[in-house]
């Protein structure tokens, strides 16, 4: 029992001293800009300034990424389109476009 609470002790301060990283995306089109709660203002700022026009941003598992693959912003575009869409319901079903676009390559990592 005492090392059980030793690994659950080790375990929470483990985790607590890692921060976690947050995904976050910006996905800019004709109608504007969405953007998740992890973007700041600012950062969204510099990089719609850095990559004028059509462009899905993503921080994925700590790392940023640019997608201009004109079919993957059309089909992100679509997640978020509508009155009665959720914000919750879009972004769950974004982060597997995301992912099988990294796979594909046709997202491009960026250097912060």
């Amino acid at each position: 029992m005492k090392r059980l609470m030793l690994i659950v002790l080790a375990a929470g301060m483990l985790m607590a001293s890692k921060p976690p990283h947050r995904d976050a995306y910006l996905l800019a089109v004709e109608e504007g800009i969405t953007f998740s709660g992890g973007t700041s203002v600012e950062e969204w700022k510099a990089i719609h300034q850095a990559y004028p026009g059509h462009l899905l941003w993503v921080r994925r598992n700590g790392r940023d990424y640019l997608i201009r693959d004109e079919a993957t912003i059309r089909h992100a575009r679509a997640l978020f389109a509508g009155k009665h869409v959720r914000a919750s319901e879009a972004e769950r079903a974004l982060w597997p476009l995301v992912d099988g676009a990294i796979r594909a390559g046709l997202a491009k990592p960026l250097t912060r």
